[in-house]
């Protein structure tokens, strides 16, 4: 993928360290962490939207965590309602399989080097006492006050390694990423189905190039789709009209068996614009921007 939001990337790093997997070490997941929602849409006792970027789970430190992935100074309005948040606002939600009578939670920042001055003055001006974590181009630790769970404690005081160049590709995009940094991978999918699906809709096509796709919350999902069938809508309407059918009636699409090689074709072309459209970038690039 190309120039994902900053906030995806830190994604990526997140759910790197919280799921098995080839690319590095996933401490996390290794000590008992897993995660469970990927940007959780719930309200508070007051009616407001609580939005993190990741939400991990410990039943064996009985620790719910939600992380907020920060480029740039904190909200303050946002970490007002994190200081205000309580375990009934959770278990209203219904947002974790925890036991939260039994469990406690907290907020964690995250930000990339560039930004963690701003983040620590925020603290510092406010006294909101979340734990932050900074992000530079191969390690994470923790900058100031404590984690609440003595597992995430010990693991980010020590400082925590990571590759150079992060993989993007547990999270290749999202709702805040623009349509443009989305199709790539949508290409790749409609690639695959062709001449394999009959008949396909914008959740096939999620849950074909997104490796994350049902941990992501409802109303992110929702989100993708919307911007999944606005790229549809576009190709079916544009170059890909004679070779992408769409059925009104049940809002699926086939690709016209026929036409195979000409779809074909037209998705390499356009992933090869999108491809140099923009460099690819690694962390140190966004890092310093």
């Amino acid at each position: 993928m190309k120039k994902l939001s900053n906030s995806t990337r830190l994604i990526n790093v997140l759910i790197g360290l919280s799921i098995p997997n080839p690319q590095y070490r996933p401490v996390l997941y290794e000590r008992g962490y897993q995660l469970e929602y990927i940007e959780p849409h719930f309200t508070d006792t007051n009616g407001k939207l609580v939005n993190p970027d990741l939400q991990c789970k410990s039943h064996e430190e009985k620790n719910l965590v939600f992380f907020e992935c920060k480029l740039g100074a904190i909200e303050h309005e946002q970490a007002l309602k994190y200081k205000g948040l309580t375990k009934e606002d959770i278990v209203n939600s219904n947002i974790t399989s925890l036991d939260m009578s039994k469990c406690q939670f907290e907020i964690i920042y995250f930000c990339d080097e560039n930004s963690k001055e701003k983040v620590k003055k925020g603290d510092e001006i406010h006294k909101y006492g979340f734990p932050i974590l900074s992000c530079n181009e191969n390690s994470i630790s923790l900058e100031v006050n404590n984690i609440k769970g003595k597992v995430l404690n010990q693991i980010f005081s020590e400082g925590v390694k990571i590759p150079d160049k992060p993989p993007l590709s547990f999270y290749p995009f999202g709702p805040d990423d623009k349509e443009r940094y989305v199709a790539p991978a949508i290409f790749q999918s409609l690639f695959r189905f062709c001449g394999v699906k009959v008949e396909f809709n914008e959740e096939d096509i999620l849950r074909d190039s997104h490796p994350v796709y049902d941990s992501i919350h409802k109303d992110g999902q929702k989100k993708l789709k919307e911007i999944v069938g606005k790229i549809m809508n576009d190709l079916n309407e544009n170059e890909f009209k004679d070779v992408i059918k769409k059925f009104s009636t049940t809002h699926r699409y086939r690709i016209n068996p026929r036409t195979q090689k000409k779809f074909r074709d037209l998705c390499l072309k356009k992933m090869e614009e999108y491809e140099k459209e923009e460099p690819q970038t690694n962390l140190s690039d966004f890092s310093n921007k």
